[in-house]
């Protein structure tokens, strides 16, 4: 997380990583899916309820499994939307980065 005072709204990257990278997590797993969020200073509001909606997608099972099979960004794009929630979603908020396993980057 970051919080810049010039940035205009909350932005995210997402990455996935299918071998998993190593992040030193607590139960000493490597890491296979990361968002960064930059947030303006002032928004801590809506940057809470990003983290909240993050929240439930890595424990959804289903978003688990899903995205490691996703094909493109548009496919990843789907998912998120579609399996994080009903109403208003975060990514609906945001601009959203994805970024490939290769470390290309595409934005939708």
């Amino acid at each position: 997380h970051a919080k810049l005072e010039k940035i205009g709204s909350i932005t995210v990257a997402f990455g996935y990583h299918k071998n998993g990278l190593d992040f030193r997590s607590i139960d000493g797993d490597k890491v296979q899916i990361i968002f960064l969020v930059i947030r303006p200073a002032d928004d801590f509001a809506e940057h809470l309820k990003l983290l909240q909606w993050i929240s439930r997608l890595g424990r959804n099972p289903s978003f688990r499994r899903s995205i490691s099979g996703a094909i493109g960004p548009d496919e990843i794009l789907r998912l998120l939307r579609e399996l994080g929630g009903s109403g208003e979603s975060a990514i609906d908020r945001c601009d959203a980065n994805f970024l490939r396993d290769q470390g290309e980057s595409c934005e939708t």
